[in-house]
């Protein structure tokens, strides 16, 4: 049998628990949300199945064994049903609070002749579906009926497709996951106006480089995986649609920033058939993701895509000023939304921002402690690959005087260096800045590196950057959180979009320098 056509997750929004998916393997185990190994390797489920071509749920077709012989031919294929409907686990390796899961059951049954339908009643949530031979959905009459507690749905039903010679059929499964109650879930109308995501690779221009590739994946993973309509108006953006679907301000800043850029440029990249296509969906999410910031998220450390904070007790400073610089990037990108952006900035919000900042300051050091860094222990030298901010110090006028950017250099040297004992990773081929978070280097510690050495233009550190960026990479030209120093392979969270939005922008500005 070919694994064809297995689908390893769906997902859909859910206007209580944020996110549900479908998916062939039991949902998260509530009492481990404090074992880092459990969450890790419940984590690396999805990765594995692709890894070790497990199939998931979906159609399978056996392969014919003449298909070029002037015959009938027939084609056996199974539905495979192996599938739980999960709330998403939103399990952390630093824990900061369960959200507690609702129980799992799976129940599937024929809803018509030809429809099957899979329900979760203490989820709220339903999987609806049917298989069709050239456009007609055919009877699953043999389906068996199942009820699961704890585990995956373990059923399927099996058929077979005679063609006559020279002739085609098409078969098709139809999927639609759904937290509507009464929702038609096979019917074709989407629940919000969202602009419809079919270009293809085709798109773009000088599509056999390989920048281009990874610009067009992370573009199009942010559009297609990662920004979610919540309303009629408001997109939310999460940072993976796999491990860990929350919203960071931070992230998302940085994903609406290759959003922009991509739009700025779209000419540069864009073949002309598709840019308007592509300007469409830039704006609908960059003007989406602020009004859900400004509207209904809110602001914490992080948050579940209903605009609930995930960790309620969290302060973050950089939390709280992302979404003033996205705002004001927005109004230099659109500056025909002022309207938008005023009616934004005297809604309070930005006012209600400055007023918490003021609170958290310290007036006799004149920091801001926050939960994770009190601001009065005791220093550590170290340089984080979350530490973005001190990468643009330059860029942002954070430092602007001779011996202040020589300081910053130095920071930045020692930062991507072994002399950075806590922060570098210093082992292997593919060593790199890493974070105390997850052991290894992490691609945004690459993403610093090729930036600071285009930023000083060091050739030979680029070409060695470069060489590490690509072998991170992976197939779909996404990039994972860490990486093994050794082999490159993904070590923590496959799919991550920042460090690929943040690679994205950068090889964006460099093409318009004429340096990538």
């Amino acid at each position: 049998m070919l694994n064809m056509w297995q689908i390893l997750q769906l997902s859909t929004f859910h206007t209580e628990h944020g996110i549900v998916v479908a998916v062939p393997f039991e949902q998260f185990d509530g009492s481990k949300y404090y074992d880092p190994k459990y969450v890790r390797s419940y984590r690396e489920r999805m990765l594995l199945y692709k890894k070790e071509g497990k199939g998931g749920f979906g159609l399978d077709i056996a392969e014919n064994a003449d298909p070029g012989c002037a015959q009938i031919i027939t084609h056996r294929y199974a539905l495979k049903l192996c599938l739980s409907l999960n709330r998403a686990s939103y399990g952390q390796l630093t824990e900061g609070g369960p959200i507690p899961l609702p129980p799992s059951r799976n129940t599937l049954c024929r809803t018509a002749e030809s429809v099957f339908n899979v329900t979760n009643p203490y989820l709220g949530a339903q999987l609806e579906g049917s298989v069709e031979v050239d456009g007609t959905a055919i009877s699953l009459g043999t389906l068996s009926e199942q009820t699961v507690d704890n585990a995956p749905l373990n059923s399927r039903v099996s058929g077979k497709l005679d063609i006559l010679p020279y002739t085609t059929v098409t078969l098709r499964a139809r999927f639609r996951l759904s937290s509507q109650p009464g929702f038609n879930a096979l019917s074709p109308t989407l629940p919000y106006d969202e602009p419809p995501t079919t270009h293809g690779p085709q798109s773009w221009v000088s599509l056999q480089r390989c920048t281009t590739y990874i610009i067009r994946r992370n573009v199009d993973y942010i559009l297609g995986n990662c920004a979610i309509p919540v309303s009629g108006t408001e997109v939310a953006v999460v940072t993976d649609h796999v491990a860990l679907p929350l919203g960071w301000n931070r992230d998302n800043y940085w994903q609406v920033r290759l959003l922009l850029e991509t739009y700025n440029h779209l000419k540069l990249l864009i073949e002309p058939d598709s840019t308007s296509e592509y300007a469409q969906q830039i704006s609908y999410v960059a003007k989406g993701h602020l009004e859900w910031v400004f509207n209904r998220a809110q602001r914490p450390k992080s948050y579940l895509v209903i605009g609930k904070p995930k960790d309620q007790t969290i302060f973050q400073l950089d939390q709280q000023c992302y979404p003033l610089l996205e705002l004001c990037d927005y109004l230099d990108c659109f500056p025909h939304e002022v309207d938008f952006v005023t009616r934004l900035a005297d809604s309070g919000v930005i006012a209600e921002i400055l007023e918490v900042l003021a609170s958290k300051r310290d007036a006799e050091t004149g920091l801001w402690p926050t939960d994770e860094t009190p601001g009065d222990d005791a220093h550590t030298f170290y340089h984080d690959a979350n530490d973005v901010p001190t990468l643009f110090a330059v860029e942002w006028k954070f430092v602007e005087t001779p011996n202040q950017i020589t300081t910053w250099m130095n920071t930045m040297d020692f930062g991507l260096s072994p002399l950075n004992e806590r922060g570098f990773c210093a082992e292997g081929p593919y060593k790199g800045l890493g974070s105390q978070h997850s052991p290894g280097p992490w691609v945004l510690g690459y993403f610093q590196e090729l930036a600071y050495a285009a930023s000083v233009d060091d050739a030979p550190a680029i070409d060695e950057v470069w060489e590490k960026i690509l072998a991170a990479m992976q197939w779909d030209g996404t990039f994972s959180e860490a990486v093994d120093s050794q082999t490159a392979e993904c070590s923590s969270k496959a799919w991550f979009s920042w460090p690929g939005s943040m690679i994205g922008a950068l090889l964006i500005r460099m093409r318009v320098n004429g340096k990538d």
